[in-house]
């Protein structure tokens, strides 16, 4: 018999670690961000903020389906519910099971949070969409909230440059050739004590870059610091790109290695090595780098920056599912939500006569 088990301390969450990792390892899109190594990590570093809500489905005492879910403890007047670790920007997010059981799952924990009074407001993050869509009733809303492109690399780093027009990929290999010349050169490591390192050097020149650019960037602050360094002590997955200009780190690109894919986390480059392009050599070695180890996608992760179309035409659509619960926060949130969108509407609508208005009265 099936039955929902909800684990709301981390040791009860770690006590399935072993059925965690091969549930996410079944799923139909294996992802890093809801492997138990980034969930739990998260969950330790904001336990002032969260509280662990992972949603276990077990059938004859086997585990056959996570939602690795927090509750915010930060509002005292709304209960909500969310993906441990969204904060941080993954992508994909999802439920842990595999792709034949996804269906059954989802329906089974709709109806235990729907008979479940303890929550008003849960939203789904950054969910591929065949599966926002099996989330899909007359309840939830679904909302298209990012893009995310992708890489296929099925062959040769030279059969993946041949899909470009010669005078499209000339830009890459013209800028590796000037900074091989100049003495640089590419690495690439999964080892924990060189990452450190690597990381160090990353946090250091994302801040400068920053800087220089005027951004206030996601990707700074002692949180962020403190958590991705956590990461390092908890996870077998990482793995980072760099280079080296006479010996000095240039550039670093920060990533997870994963089921066949290579994440893309965030890279930065040193602003006073800008006119050899690390950020586009880091990205070229890489990726041939991946062609060599036989990895199937670089995942670009969420973001339609323009550099990233340079690389690929590929991409997928992320999704956000909301629910409200039957609970009264529940209710006035949803039609305050309703409100809102009536609203958007209307001005869209209003706006529109506005301005065929002033064309005809011009």
């Amino acid at each position: 018999m099936l039955e929902v088990k909800p684990l709301e301390s981390l040791e009860e969450c770690v006590a399935y670690e072993s059925f965690w990792k091969k549930l996410v390892e079944s799923m139909s899109y294996p992802s890093p961000f809801v492997h138990p190594e980034w969930v739990l990590t998260a969950m330790k570093a904001n336990k002032h903020k969260w509280q662990p809500y992972i949603l276990l489905i077990k059938d004859k005492g086997e585990a056959t389906g996570i939602l690795p879910l927090y509750k915010n403890m930060q509002n005292t007047s709304i209960v909500e519910l969310g993906f441990a670790g969204d904060c941080y920007y993954p992508d994909p997010l999802g439920l842990c099971c595999t792709v034949e059981n996804r269906k059954d799952c989802i329906n089974i924990f709709r109806d235990y949070l729907y008979g479940n009074h303890k929550w008003d407001i849960l939203r789904l993050k950054w969910l591929l969409h065949d599966e926002a869509m099996e989330w899909k009733n007359s309840s939830a809303i679904i909302k298209n909230t990012a893009i995310a492109p992708y890489i296929s690399l099925h062959g040769t780093f030279q059969e993946y440059l041949s899909k470009f027009k010669k005078r499209k990929i000339y830009f890459a290999t013209r800028k590796v050739k000037k900074f091989e010349k100049s003495n640089g050169e590419y690495f690439s490591t999964r080892s924990t004590e060189k990452c450190r390192e690597l990381l160090e050097r990353l946090f250091f020149l994302h801040k400068n870059r920053s800087v220089e650019r005027g951004i206030v960037s996601t990707f700074c602050g002692e949180e962020i610091i403190s958590f991705h360094n956590k990461m390092l002590d908890n996870s077998e997955n990482i793995y980072v790109h760099w280079l080296t200009l006479n010996s000095e780190i240039i550039a670093v690109l920060y990533g997870f290695l994963f089921q066949g894919r290579f994440f893309y986390y965030q890279i930065s480059h040193d602003i006073k090595h800008g006119s050899l392009s690390p950020g586009v050599v880091l990205l070229y070695k890489a990726i041939e780098q991946c062609c060599k180890m036989g990895i199937q996608e670089f995942n670009l992760l969420q973001g339609d920056e323009a550099y990233k179309w340079k690389w690929t035409k590929d991409s997928r659509s992320l999704y956000m599912v909301t629910m409200y619960n039957r609970t009264l926060s529940g209710t006035i949130l949803k039609q305050k939500e309703k409100t809102r969108l009536i609203a958007k509407k209307l001005y869209v609508f209003l706006k529109n006569i506005r301005n065929k208005n002033n064309i005809n009265s011009s």
